[in-house]
């Protein structure tokens, strides 16, 4: 029987937290968690707005629940860390959310787990970067996994927070995960105006392709942010949010300005 693999994996992570214009005196509806082994980006539901309640007061008392049960390890799962931090909100509101947390197993293949639960229309994108063939000197990240968006309907993310059910219908899932690859966590601000291909092409620029180290995480996740930021306030950029507007009968053009946080996380083992 081969040796356990007793390695440990850690995130190398950088967050861009950009709040839409209007909301930037506020610092914005969105929130998140950043540890080495696990990540989180919650996102305030703007309905609640026309309640007079401020979705970003929800977020804020959210995230700071999510970190003290996951730093006192007083959770069974991601599902049941969503709920429980749900739980124990007592501003009103409600959130979408995602989590990722690197998992130590002990594999004969030194492979280790990528647990994740995902809430509504935040999401992620799991890449795994690669060297090009031939003589182009350059690297590039393949789209291992994206997850999928939660909705009731067009434009209504599945939320928890006030007035909901628990359990909530948080997905989750896992992913072998192994050194260097790469997690691109963010709000529906980065997915509603970046295709996959946009996404891409500000990693593929931050990431050697010798070491495959992303050599710039706070620049990559910079690069994310405002590329998605200056499509959000185009009127005639015809966004990922635009084409599943049509696709739902509705008339929309352009990028969807909104909050915007993303996370870029390289998975890296002892």
């Amino acid at each position: 029987m081969a040796q356990a693999d007793k390695r440990r994996p850690y995130f190398e992570s950088a967050v861009t937290l950009n709040p839409m214009y209007e909301k930037r005196y506020k610092k914005g509806e969105d929130n998140y968690v950043v540890r080495d082994q696990f990540i989180c980006v919650t996102d305030g539901v703007g309905g609640w707005q026309r309640k007079m309640v401020d979705p970003g007061l929800f977020t804020k008392e959210y995230v700071s629940h999510i970190a003290t049960l996951y730093d006192q390890k007083q959770y069974k799962s991601l599902k049941d860390l969503l709920d429980t931090a749900s739980k124990l909100t007592v501003a009103k509101g409600s959130s979408t959310c995602v989590m990722a947390q690197l998992v130590e197993v002990r594999d004969p293949k030194g492979q280790d787990s990528l647990m994740t639960c995902n809430l509504g229309d935040s999401g992620y994108m799991w890449l795994v970067p690669k060297a090009s063939p031939g003589q182009s000197g350059k690297a590039e990240a393949e789209i291992a996994f994206k997850s999928e968006s939660q909705q009731h309907r067009f434009n209504a993310p599945f939320q928890t927070g006030t007035d909901k059910k628990w359990p909530t219908k948080a997905f989750s899932t896992s992913h072998r995960a192994q050194h260097n690859d790469i997690v691109v966590m963010g709000s529906d601000g980065i997915f509603d105006n970046l295709f996959p291909s946009d996404i891409l092409s500000c990693m593929n620029d931050f990431i050697d392709p010798k070491t495959l180290n992303i050599t710039d995480l706070q620049g990559t996740s910079n690069c994310l942010s405002t590329l998605a930021e200056i499509k959000g306030y185009d009127p005639k950029y015809e966004s990922p949010f635009a084409i599943e507007a049509k696709a739902h009968g509705r008339k929309f053009r352009g990028g969807k300005s909104d909050d915007i946080t993303v996370i870029v996380a390289q998975v890296k083992l002892d």
